[in-house]
């Protein structure tokens, strides 16, 4: 074998190397981003906002992005994802926690545990449907306590009792403004 015939032979050797190690890395790099979106569907969830009960923080048509997987719980403000007896999916904020003694007021206004709590960015309003809970209504152990920010059109604890621990799917963590985007001027 000449110097020529060599020199081919080794080029065609490193070419079928690089194209296996090309390969391999392609395998690799499937094998990883389909670990990581099961991860990611599993941990989180995305879900469209269907109704104004939570204007103005939420409006019709945006994306919310949520946690399935709660380590430090949920608190107080949190919103976050329940599914109701009819298998709906809402979207409400966390007033009251187990234990807690809630009251709201003909018109929205929230006291937890006797104060008056201090909110942003609530609509209030006399409720449509009115209350079917009584108060002072104490939370019950395992439960929370939940409203949505636009109270005059929210359905939520003042008329469904608190939800247990089982029916929130998640907490919201981000939510995309889809839904304020105006088709005809192209602004939010």
């Amino acid at each position: 074998m000449n110097g020529g015939e060599q020199y081919s032979l080794d080029m065609a050797l490193l070419k079928i190397r690089e194209e296996k190690r090309k390969r391999k890395m392609r395998s690799e790099r499937a094998v990883i981003l389909f670990v990581v979106w099961i991860l990611v569907f599993r941990v989180c969830g995305i879900m469209r906002v269907d109704g104004n009960s939570m204007r103005p923080a939420c409006h019709p048509g945006d994306i919310v992005f949520f946690l399935r997987i709660l380590p430090d719980g949920v608190g107080y403000g949190d919103a976050v994802i329940l599914k109701d007896a009819s298998g709906e999916y809402l979207i409400k904020r966390i007033a009251g926690l187990p234990g807690d003694v809630m009251e709201v007021d003909r018109e929205g206004h929230l006291t937890r545990n006797g104060a008056e709590v201090q909110e942003t960015d609530v609509i209030y309003g006399m409720s449509e449907t009115g209350d079917s809970v009584d108060y002072p209504y104490t939370v019950p152990e395992g439960s929370y306590f939940f409203l949505g920010d636009n109270r005059p059109v929210s359905l939520d604890s003042r008329m469904l009792g608190a939800a247990g621990r089982e029916e929130i799917k998640g907490k919201v963590i981000w939510a995309a403004g889809a839904g304020r985007w105006n088709k005809k001027t192209g602004k939010r």
